[in-house]
């Protein structure tokens, strides 16, 4: 059965739990305009009432949803970009991040 939230606060609740950490969405996070974007999720915003969007026994989900920790992906990419420049004593490290 399609499901679409009833309020603002549940769509915000749904959204948090599917869509900011959703494959899917990966431009919001990149800002790279070349990366996908959801578009059931601009659908919704429009007031469609999306196929995606279904009501399970276990409550709301998005049968496309793509899991992904965007927050952890970024992270990596900041200690790819680290550069150890000298060791300041034997127990320590400095490390110099990108800006």
């Amino acid at each position: 059965m399609k499901w679409y939230p009833s309020n603002g606060t549940t769509g915000e609740w749904f959204i948090g739990k599917y869509c900011y950490h959703c494959f899917n969405d990966k431009g919001v996070f990149t800002g790279d305009p070349d990366d996908k974007y959801c578009d059931i999720l601009a659908k919704s915003f429009g007031g469609e009432k999306v196929d995606e969007w279904i009501e399970t026994e276990n409550g709301p989900t998005c049968t496309s949803h793509i899991p992904y920790n965007w927050e952890d992906s970024i992270r990596r990419q900041s200690y790819k970009k680290a550069e150890v420049i000298e060791i300041i004593d034997p127990n320590q490290l400095k490390l110099e991040l990108d800006a």
